[in-house]
């Protein structure tokens, strides 16, 4: 048994590799940044013409500031009502379980366990 291949398979092959390789540079150069440094270029402020001709600032869009003081976690790292045990109690006990898990009621009844002992 010999493996040969036809000479209009060889073109089709080669004209195949050819331009998989053309789309896979075009795809790696679209998806480049010209700005290497990632850095952030604040807009421009353009003029645009009112009504009477004369031209008019517009002004560039700011950036909302992020609402942080909601979300914000205390100093060690936990939510704040488990911030609020760990300064007013001695001793906390927690328990982190996944509704609807085949162990989740284990879980609840050994961390009450724990708290009444």
């Amino acid at each position: 048994m010999s493996v040969t291949i036809s000479p209009p398979i060889r073109v089709f092959a080669i004209v195949g590799v050819i331009a998989a390789a053309g789309v896979g540079l075009a795809l790696f150069m679209l998806g480049r940044s010209t700005d290497t440094t990632g850095a952030v270029t604040p807009p421009t402020t353009q003029t645009a013409a009112t009504r009477h001709g004369t031209p008019a600032r517009i002004q560039p869009l700011q950036r909302a500031k992020p609402r942080t003081a909601h979300f914000t976690t205390p100093a060690s790292g936990f939510p704040r009502a488990v911030d609020r045990a760990f300064r007013s109690h001695r001793v906390v006990v927690m328990a982190v379980y996944m509704p609807g898990s085949s162990v989740d009621a284990l879980v609840r009844r050994e961390a009450r366990a724990g708290a009444i002992a």
